[in-house]
């Protein structure tokens, strides 16, 4: 890779090198660097965004020359995957690299870049992406080809980066199944508002993970959740403490309350007959004052099993919120055949609303559809007065965002900003 530069060379390109270097010092120190858990923004917002992505993780590499790495280290691709990096570590003088040494500087670099492209990412992915760093050390043997000796290091390195993201996930597993059997975590509240009563229509009860750890953030805790095959465990207590949570601190019968769940918790036995029956009876809340909300990606994607398993919670007498309406998918149809109660637009569609026509044009095309399916129309994430001004001139009469109020474990009935 030439110096200022955030493109990087196969390995291959340096093999003259390594292989003076193997000889020399005796040995050769990999570090590979996987960051391919980034490439699912290529399948999900195209190979420009990806692209885009890719560059500013190069350019943070590149940045680690002479900084987290030495000057002397050798920074390139492998070529079999443009989303993993190698590392070829060179000692300094009188310095001799042992395993327990690369691992060390192996974690450092893991860390850091984790942390430097972890919020950027988020913006695009929704969760930080996993980054794993595996280390290599091969000693050199005149019985055997170098070149075949640094594939081998490369190979290994690979082998200990999967190994490390096998360990790291097990753990993160415990964490997560300690979590939800102590019941380790908080339910906040954030007030909708009505804008034509300048008051709350209802709030939406919103699950903390447990506090001063990363997992406090719901959508690393239910990011973790998915990889470890704990997303129905998880639901089922974030819905069960917000019902806790609502009694406890006394809903009153003029408000709703909005939860999230998953379409195939609405079969859990325990959200159902008596047992949901119970569960309304314990907290003091009536169901016409229940908000089921559900992604509009889980409903399309489950549209059969969702339509059949909220028969039930219509019976009831409880409500249906689509949520992430304009994130990027594209059932209209199946929202129209489900209609709703409330249909939710994204926040990505809210933020600096006031700058896109087009963000305007499609809100205005979600009221226009709201309106004709009888559905109320909630626009979430509104953080400036700017977006607030520009969603009540397109009609929206709901609105929920930090500008307004932030979460809180008490329910807010007057708001942070005059409405």
């Amino acid at each position: 890779m030439s110096r200022g530069s955030s493109r990087f060379d196969s390995y291959r390109d340096h093999l003259p090198e390594l292989k003076r270097r193997l000889s020399d010092n005796g040995y050769l120190a990999v570090l590979s660097i996987d960051v391919s858990d980034i490439s699912e923004v290529e399948h999900v917002h195209g190979s420009g965004t990806y692209e885009d992505l890719m560059d500013m993780v190069r350019q943070v590499v590149a940045e680690f020359e002479g900084d987290q790495l030495r000057e002397n280290d050798i920074v390139t691709l492998n070529e079999l995957a443009g989303d993993v990096f190698l590392v070829f570590l060179e000692p300094r003088p009188e310095e001799r690299l042992l395993a327990e040494h690369i691992e060390k500087i192996g974690e450092r670099v893991e860390e850091k870049l984790s942390r430097r492209i972890g919020q950027t990412a988020f913006s695009v992915l929704r969760k930080r992406p996993s980054i794993y760093v595996g280390t290599s050390l091969v000693l050199q043997n005149p019985l055997i080809r170098a070149d075949r000796l640094i594939t081998r290091a490369i190979t290994e390195a690979d082998h200990a980066a999967r190994l490390n993201q096998k360990r790291r996930q097990l753990a993160n597993k415990r964490v997560l199944q300690r979590i939800i059997l102590e019941g380790d975590i908080t339910t906040v509240f954030q007030p909708i508002w009505d804008l034509n009563h300048k008051a709350p229509h209802g709030f939406e009860a919103l699950c903390r993970g447990p506090i001063d750890t990363d997992l406090r953030s719901p959508v690393a805790l239910f990011d973790l959740a998915r990889k470890s095959g704990l997303l129905f465990e998880l639901d089922h207590l974030c819905r069960n403490h917000a019902f806790a949570a609502a009694g406890s601190a006394r809903l009153a019968r003029d408000y709703k309350l909005f939860i999230n769940t998953l379409p195939f918790s609405i079969r859990d036995p325990r959200f159902q007959g008596k047992d949901l029956i119970d569960l309304f009876d314990g907290t003091d809340i009536a169901p016409e004052q229940i908000v089921l909300e559900v992604t509009e990606s889980d409903a399309i994607d489950n549209f059969p099993l969702f339509v059949g398993a909220m028969k039930d919670f219509m019976d009831l007498r409880c409500l249906v919120a689509i949520d992430d309406m304009g994130a990027g998918h594209s059932g209209i149809d199946k929202i129209v055949h489900l209609r709703p109660n409330y249909v939710k637009l994204d926040m990505s569609l809210i933020r600096d609303i006031h700058t896109s026509f087009v963000k305007q044009q499609l809100v205005q095309t979600f009221k226009t559809l709201a309106d004709k399916i009888d559905a109320r129309l909630i626009a979430e994430g509104v953080e400036t007065v700017e977006e607030l001004e520009i969603v009540r001139q397109l009609g929206v009469r709901f609105v929920q965002g930090f500008l307004l109020a932030k979460p809180s474990q008490a329910f807010q009935t007057s708001s942070t900003f005059p409405l």
